[in-house]
C-alpha cells in the first residue's frame, strides 16, 4: 500500500529541501512503481516554494489515505479505481466517505481538500496525464449529502449505463482527433482495443504489450493460417497479471496499416507511441484523454441524433442522453465484456471462463454483474444462484 517518507538534505540551486514523498511500501526501493511520481512531485516542489514541513507531513498523509481509498477498498464489492480517472461524483463520493465513514470533522474534510485539489490542478498544468478541460473541484457542498464511498462499485446500473452501443461508437471513432496521421491512426487504435479487445487505458501504451516486431510476426502468422484475428499475451500494472486478448480483424487491418505507413518511419518499438518514437511513461494513460477529445468532438452529433440512434433496428441498447457525457475510455472494456457474454452463449461455453480469460477478472461479483446487464439488454432470464443465465430467452 502507499506510505509517506520523510526525505532530508535534498540538495537544489535554492539550498537545502526537506519534504515528504508519497511511496508503495510492497514494491523495492529502485523500481519506477516504487514512487507516486506526480504526488512526490507535487510535495517538493511545494516544500522548494516555501511550505512549512509540517503542512507538507498533512498533505502527505492525506494523499496516502486518498490513494489507499481508491486503490485498495476495503469493501471487496468495490473496485478499485485509478485517481486519474474520477468523475465529480466520485469526488464528492470520496468527501461523503470520510465524513461517514471515518467519521471525520468538517476542519479534517477542509483539509483534505485543501490537500488534494491543489495536487489534481499540479497534476493537470504541468505533467500531461489529466484533462486540461476538467476542474477536478472536490465539491464542498456536495459531499455532505454522499452517504456512501466514491460511486466505482460496479452494479448493473452503473455498467447499463454506461454501454458504448455499436451505433454510438461509430459516431465517436469517426471524430477521432489529432495533428497528423499518424496522431488520429494511433489514437484510433487505442480507443479500439478499449472497445474491441476489452483493454485498460494504461494497457495500451504499456511497455511490452504491443511490439511492432512481435506484431509484425503474429499477422504474418495469422496470414499463413488463413486466418482473420490476432490472439496475444498482455500485461497490466493491475496485479501484474497476464491474459490472452484477441484483435478481430478490422483492427488488425488498421494495425497492419498504421505500421506500414506512419510507423514505418520511427524505430522499432512500442506501437502506440509519442510523435517522435519514444514509449510514453508508466505514470500516463494518454488514451483517456485521446477517448475524452474524441466524444467531445463527436458530440454534437450524438446529440443531435441521438433519436435516430433510438429507433434504429440495429441497436442493441442506447443510453439515456445525459450518460452520453459521462462516458469515458474504461466504458469501452465494460462495453467489450457486456457483449462478450452474449459471444459466449451464442459459442455455447461459459460466460464466467470467458470473462475470466479476456478481461482477467477472479471476483465473481464482478463478473455477476456484467451476465446480469446483458440479460437485462437482450431479454434473457438469470439464475443469481450460480451466477449463470439460463439458456431460454423470454
Amino acid at each position: 500500500m502507499w506510505k509517506k517518507i520523510k526525505v532530508t538534505g535534498i540538495r537544489s540551486a535554492i539550498g537545502i529541501i526537506d519534504t515528504y514523498f508519497v511511496v508503495r511500501d510492497d514494491i523495492p526501493f529502485g523500481t519506477e512503481e516504487h514512487f507516486h511520481v506526480p504526488a512526490s512531485l507535487y510535495l517538493l516542489l511545494g516544500s522548494a516554494n516555501g511550505v512549512k514541513l509540517s503542512t507538507q507531513k498533512d498533505r502527505a498523509s492525506d494523499l496516502v489515505l486518498f490513494f489507499n481509498t481508491l486503490e485498495f477498498p476495503n469493501d471487496p464489492r468495490q473496485f478499485p479505481l485509478d485517481w486519474k480517472l474520477l468523475t465529480g461524483n466520485d469526488q464528492a463520493g470520496y468527501l461523503g466517505y470520510l465524513r461517514t465513514e471515518r467519521e471525520n470533522s468538517e476542519p479534517t474534510i477542509l483539509r483534505a481538500i485543501s490537500s488534494i485539489r491543489p495536487f489534481y490542478l499540479f497534476a493537470r498544468d504541468t505533467l500531461p496525464i489529466l484533462d486540461s478541460h476538467t476542474a477536478y473541484s472536490f465539491p464542498y457542498l456536495k459531499y455532505r449529502s454522499r452517504k456512501s464511498i466514491i460511486s466505482n462499485t460496479l452494479t448493473p446500473r452503473r455498467i447499463k449505463s454506461q454501454y458504448i452501443d455499436r451505433l454510438l461508437f461509430e459516431v465517436i471513432e469517426a471524430n477521432i482527433t489529432g495533428k497528423s496521421k499518424f496522431t488520429r491512426i494511433r489514437n484510433l487504435i487505442g480507443i479500439r482495443l478499449g472497445r474491441n479487445s476489452g483493454l485498460r487505458a494504461h494497457e495500451v501504451t504499456l511497455a511490452g504489450n504491443f511490439s511492432t516486431g512481435e506484431l509484425r510476426t503474429n499477422i504474418a502468422e495469422m496470414r499463413a493460417r488463413g486466418e482473420s484475428s490476432i490472439e496475444i499475451d498482455i500485461i497490466s500494472e493491475k496485479g501484474n497479471k497476464e491474459r490472452p486478448i484477441v484483435i478481430k480483424k478490422n483492427d488488425v487491418a488498421l494495425i497492419e496499416r498504421f505500421l506500414n505507413g506512419p510507423r514505418r518511419k520511427l524505430p522499432e518499438g512500442e506501437l502506440l507511441c509519442r510523435s517522435d518514437g519514444l514509449p510514453f511513461s508508466s505514470d500516463s494513460t494518454p488514451a483517456t484523454k485521446w477517448f475524452k477529445d474524441t466524444l467531445k468532438k463527436a458530440m454534437p452529433t450524438l446529440l443531435s441524433k441521438y433519436y435516430d440512434f433510438c429507433s434504429n433496428s440495429d441497436r442493441k441498447f442506447i443510453i439515456a442522453k445525459k450518460s452520453l457525457r459521462e462516458l469515458s475510455f474504461h466504458s469501452g472494456r465494460h462495453s467489450y465484456a457486456t457483449d462478450l457474454v452474449s459471444e459466449a452463449y451464442e459459442a455455447g461455453t461459459d460466460p464466467n471462463e470467458l470473462l475470466l480469460i479476456r478481461l482477467g477478472h477472479v471476483n465473481k461479483s464482478t463478473l455477476s454483474v456484467y451476465i446480469t446487464v446483458e440479460a437485462i439488454l437482450v431479454g434473457r432470464e438469470t439464475n443469481k444462484s450460480e451466477l449463470d443465465i439460463s439458456t431460454q430467452d423470454k
